[in-house]
């Protein structure tokens, strides 16, 4: 029997499921100031004058991803302070306003740098909403609908920025996607004023980009930041905006399973802490690190049930990951390949046959 209108990935994704196992890295202006309700106090937000992390050394992190086995690294050019990782021309709040190599700084083009010097897979992470500097918030973002089509052309300048100055990414990553160009978002409430024209920044700059939530999915989150996905995980599913057009009931189990009927290619990735209680980022005191043994569980629940997954990292005020971090990313290392570095069978083929 032949089975018609198979869904099926693009190379780009086959590429990307391939990688299995990488490294998320969380440095941004929470790493030097405990973060306040920013949101409602943005005048709380640490200075760029603050930031100057003397010892910052992209090699050492990816040191750190290559001894855990990671194919791919994503790092947080921008997370929700707005503070910007590059030298941005957009506004002026990010490195380049810090004292850091006296502002000729640019700490993306070092990870970039550092990516290919380890043969790990570049990836990164720009939030839309919110953006903190900008007061660009969520839901009062879009009551006044001027402030929010500056907020939504600020976005697109961000992301042209980075699609075109740092060469081939292979992903990036939207936390919580963004509204299509129609407004649709959360669970249909049609409570944005449009959103950003994405896809033509990637056709032209990153045509082979695979992106991680929102309307133009080529992955999407499994659904938890525990590091899991649920049994079975299917790769396909409805609509790359499926888990926002059902209550939230539904929601974490779509994204989880997926559905096996699904007409887009669309493959879960697990995200998770290597710090507790749940941080992403740095902390002076107060964290604890997750055990080999539960990680190594992590995995199985993750990569083993078609998922990739990214284990956080989470440099220090000085720039560097904690010498106690860096020795459980080995210990992991070593472990998955004690375990998984001899392979039992392979199989191999194109087509209907294998």
């Amino acid at each position: 029997m032949t089975v018609q209108n198979l869904t099926t990935p693009s190379a780009a994704q086959v590429a990307w499921q391939d990688l299995e196992l990488g490294m998320f890295i969380h440095f941004e202006p929470i790493t030097f100031k405990p973060a306040p309700a920013y949101h409602q106090h943005p005048e709380e937000l640490p200075k760029p004058e603050s930031i100057n992390p003397a010892k910052l050394d992209t090699d050492q992190w990816l040191e750190a991803a290559r001894a855990m086995g990671a194919r791919l690294a994503v790092f947080t050019a921008q997370h929700d302070s707005g503070f910007c990782m590059w030298p941005t021309d957009v506004y002026d709040y990010g490195i380049k306003q810090s004292p850091w190599r006296n502002g000729g700084g640019d700490v993306v083009a070092d990870f970039i740098e550092s990516c290919h010097k380890y043969d790990i897979k570049p990836g990164l992470y720009c939030s839309f909403l919110p953006n903190y500097y900008l007061g660009f918030t969520t839901p009062q973002a879009a009551e006044d609908v001027a402030f929010y089509q500056r907020g939504v052309q600020t976005f697109e300048q961000l992301i042209t920025e980075l699609c075109s100055r740092y060469g081939e990414l292979v992903e990036i990553w939207f936390d919580g996607g963004f509204p299509t160009l129609e407004g649709e978002w959360r669970w249909n409430d049609g409570g944005y004023p449009g959103g950003p024209d994405i896809a033509p920044i990637l056709e032209e700059h990153q045509p082979n980009i695979v992106v991680a939530q929102g309307p133009l999915s080529g992955c999407r989150w499994s659904g938890n930041e525990g590091g899991t996905t649920r049994y079975p995980c299917w790769s396909t599913l409805a609509h790359p905006l499926a888990d926002r057009r059902v209550p939230s009931v539904q929601r974490y189990p779509m994204l989880g399973h997926g559905d096996p009927d699904g007409e887009r290619w669309i493959p879960a990735e697990c995200c998770t802490t290597l710090r507790t209680p749940h941080e992403w980022f740095w902390k002076p005191e107060g964290q604890v690190l997750k055990s080999v043994e539960h990680l190594t569980g992590l995995y199985y629940h993750s990569v083993g049930r078609n998922s990739n997954l990214l284990l956080n990292a989470a440099p220090n005020a000085d720039g560097l990951i904690p010498e106690e971090d860096m020795a459980v990313y080995s210990e992991l290392g070593k472990e998955l390949r004690r375990r998984f570095g001899n392979r039992v069978a392979e199989t191999s083929g194109s087509g209907d046959e294998l």
